[in-house]
């Protein structure tokens, strides 16, 4: 998870291919020269990251940090309705602003149903969508999918 860093200091692009930020995930060994795991090499990348882990840690899971994730596994047996997709959408909101507050959320959208379907037949599937920027760089979005 990033670290929020209180110094002013100015934005600085990703312009040195040299310098690495954070891991890629899953896990895998690098074949350059990022070191022994594969690394992004850019911050947004590495900002991108960091959302899928969010939304994907459950609320309690990390040891030392018991308020960091979102939980969306305690909606798993819910029935899908409206007000639950609202709820989720801003459970996401308020923990994003929370644990990543340089991030400018541009849009959540939280639907139900199969992706490419009729989402009147099959609706046992929540689909996350996010689109952010870095809030020092506005110019440079972003989208973070997740199917549940």
């Amino acid at each position: 998870m990033a670290i929020l860093d209180i110094k002013k200091t100015a934005f600085l692009n990703d312009k040195d291919e040299n310098v690495f930020v954070g891991l890629k995930l899953p896990l895998r060994l690098s074949s350059g020269q990022e070191g022994y795991f594969e690394s992004n090499s850019t911050t947004l990348l590495a900002v991108k990251e960091n959302i899928k882990n969010l939304l994907k840690t459950k609320t309690g899971e990390r040891l030392m940090q018991p308020n960091l994730g979102i939980g969306l596994d305690e909606y798993l047996f819910e029935p899908i309705t409206d007000e639950l997709l609202l709820k989720i959408e801003t459970k996401i909101k308020d923990v994003m602003e929370f644990w990543l507050p340089f991030v400018g959320i541009k849009q959540i959208i939280v639907t139900a149903g199969e992706e490419g379907s009729d989402t009147s037949s099959l609706k046992n599937n929540i689909n996350v969508k996010v689109t952010f920027n870095i809030q020092q760089n506005d110019t440079m979005l972003e989208t973070v999918n997740l199917n549940l």
